[in-house]
């Protein structure tokens, strides 16, 4: 019997998410609430959660691992993401004005709907934001800095491109903003 319950236990230790941050009193509050506004959860392990509609504005998410996690119609206005792991998330009409999302890794991410107003993706520490294959369709990208990153096969049918700086990064970054052709045919399909 003892031997039986150690097996189940043991599997449901192996098999449940791994959620860990720095400060665990903000974590625990993000978990119970999904209410989290200014909240530190650096370097926080949040991968595969369902965090829809959590209030994340002015939360510092620097290093974090949101690699799957569904944060559709979630607010993270003003949140610092920079360096974050978001590869695969999914930010489906989330509120992401003038966040600090500089380095991340957002390959496959869905952003479809999404606020990216003001949002600051433009190189950190020598690393660039990748959007590879991630879908910005209908998303509001007014203002952001989209400064040399790479947006491979991404889908910016009907995005909001008004006043979005495509420049070059200064000082090390010499080159633009990477599009294929299947991306800026999609752009031309908008402009």
């Amino acid at each position: 019997m003892k031997t039986i319950t150690g097996i189940i236990l043991l599997t449901s230790l192996v098999l449940a998410p791994v959620v860990r941050a720095e400060n665990a009193a903000d974590l625990q509050k993000l978990m119970t609430t999904g209410d989290c506004v200014g909240c530190d959860l650096q370097d926080a392990d949040l991968r595969n959660l369902d965090l829809r509609g959590a209030n994340l504005e002015d939360a510092n998410l620097i290093n974090s691992k949101l690699h799957n996690t569904n944060l559709s119609r979630a607010n993270l206005k003003g949140a610092n993401l920079v360096n974050a792991d978001m590869d695969g998330v999914t930010l489906r009409k989330a509120n992401l004005q003038q966040a600090q999302m500089r380095g991340v890794l957002m390959a496959n991410a869905d952003l479809e709907g999404a606020n990216l107003r003001g949002v600051d993706f433009t190189l950190h520490d020598g690393e660039r934001a990748i959007l590879t294959g991630s879908n910005l369709r209908n998303a509001d990208l007014t203002g952001a800095y989209l400064r040399g990153i790479k947006l491979k096969e991404a889908n910016l049918v009907g995005a909001n491109l008004s006043y979005t700086d495509f420049s070059t990064d200064y000082p090390r970054n010499t080159s633009p903003a990477f599009l294929t052709n299947s991306a800026i045919a999609k752009l031309q399909t908008i402009m």
